[in-house]
């Protein structure tokens, strides 16, 4: 199951801190800093990384760990301060979130599909699955070939402002 333990989840320390933990391993930290809140991460190579900015909320601070999280620190799913998954793999940060019919995969402005159509997932950890097994099952760049069973990334049409 996806959402086990090889997720880091965000919590609320007894301090008020939030940290983001994978088992006993805390991988990010937002800390209170008198009235501001401060960013860092536990990197794989047992240093730490800050953001110099402070910020005047946990959840504003929250939002910059999420936007500027670095790989070294972990590169697996990190529960979202806005509810669901983010992760980056490649060059893109690919979200899981939840809407009324389910739970959807976006990134760079493109949604999880298969066949031309948006697929929603009954759970987070299924949405996660498909977009680990469109990152890495081979494919194969024939054209006039129709696999309706792989996932592909369907853009989401903009609106423009009149």
């Amino acid at each position: 199951m996806m959402t086990g333990s090889n997720v880091a989840k965000l919590v609320e320390e007894p301090g008020g801190d939030l940290v983001w933990s994978l088992g006993d391993r805390i991988v990010g930290r937002v800390t209170r800093n008198g009235a501001l809140w401060g960013v860092s991460w536990s990197l794989s190579t047992r240093t730490e990384r800050r953001l110099t900015d402070l910020f005047g909320s946990s959840h504003a601070a929250c939002l910059a760990a999420e936007r500027c999280w670095p790989a070294e620190a972990y590169c697996g799913w990190v529960e979202s301060p806005q509810g669901g998954f983010f992760r980056q793999l490649g060059r893109s940060r690919i979200y899981v979130r939840q809407a009324v019919p389910g739970w959807y995969a976006v990134r760079d402005r493109k949604l999880l599909g298969r066949a031309g159509n948006a697929i929603w997932f009954t759970t987070a950890s299924d949405a996660m699955a498909a977009v680990e097994m469109d990152y890495y099952t081979p494919f194969d760049a024939d054209p006039f070939r129709d696999v309706p069973e792989r996932y592909t990334w369907l853009t989401i049409a903009g609106r423009r402002a009149a």
